[in-house]
């Protein structure tokens, strides 16, 4: 996640550069003391790049700033050999300020931090095949601000944004690939005391969300106080869909002082959400 402030009126550039790279392997060994620990330190390791600039386009007039992030990484457990769980995140900024009059500045900014993670959970209860993985590729803002200066205690601000998100959540194989016929079990393992979940995961979800905005506000300052009225207006459009795609089998029959056996079958179910506020 990138969270900055800027400001326009410099006339000098400005660049900046950092790179992380940490292996776990350079972690202490860990002693858990529970007995189903394969390994003395958690596999994977992080990689972390950013990179920003900024400057004048038109000195005394246009200015941008720039930044990009890349944060990848690999996280394992000491408890099992299965694939780390691997994470990636992308993220970029852009701000372009133009100052038109010396009463009228606008400022266009631009966000993208989409997401990445497969191979969830790393734990010794969950089989690898019943992995299941999230991605975010759609996570972005936009938003235009318009600031006009009437004197020394008034101004007014008008501003246009425009979000998106978008939710994917999915078997590591991906529900398309999966055997109708397999079924995700959850059952007593006696060799690990616990329970253990076996079969690919049954479940697949997508959540779509578009958010306008308008917003107008006048700001009046009268000694230490600011006074503000103004409108918002917003309006959304969202669609959330879900399924079980294949049965899903709890049987606590095997555990100590026994349990029960359920049944989930597969459903799908689908919601859409359109709504608009004014206030």
């Amino acid at each position: 996640v990138i969270k900055v402030t800027t400001k326009s009126g410099t006339n000098d550039p400005s660049f900046y550069v950092k790179s992380i790279f940490r292996p776990n392997a350079f972690y202490s060994s860990q002693q858990t003391g529970i007995p189903s620990q394969v390994l003395s330190t958690p596999p994977g390791s992080s990689n972390f790049q950013e990179i920003a600039f900024g400057g004048p386009v038109k000195p005394d007039h246009v200015w941008n700033f720039a930044a990009f992030q890349d944060n990848t990484e690999e996280q394992g457990s000491v408890l099992t050999n299965d694939k780390p769980i691997k994470l990636y995140f992308p993220s970029a900024f852009d701000k372009i300020t133009w100052q038109q009059h010396a009463s009228d500045r606008w400022d266009l900014s631009f966000i993208a931090s989409p997401e990445w993670a497969f191979h969830r959970p790393s734990d010794s209860t969950v089989s690898e095949g019943s992995k299941f993985v999230q991605r975010t590729p759609g996570m972005d803002f936009f938003q235009m601000l318009q600031t006009h200066i009437f004197n020394d205690h008034t101004f007014m601000e008008n501003s246009f944004s425009f979000y998106h998100l978008e939710l994917v959540t999915d078997s590591d194989s991906g529900h398309e690939n999966v055997n109708a016929n397999s079924v995700y079990l959850v059952s007593y393992n006696p060799a690990i005391t616990s329970l253990y979940t076996t079969g690919p995961y049954p479940n697949y979800s997508r959540t779509f969300n578009l958010r306008g905005r308008y917003s107008i506000r006048l700001y009046k300052n009268a000694g230490s106080h600011t006074m503000k009225t103004g409108i918002d207006y917003t309006e959304q459009f969202g669609v959330s869909y879900s399924s079980q795609f294949i049965k899903s089998v709890s049987d606590l029959s095997g555990r100590p002082g026994g349990g029960p056996i359920t049944e989930s079958a597969e459903y799908r179910s689908e919601e859409r959400r359109v709504g608009k506020e004014c206030r």
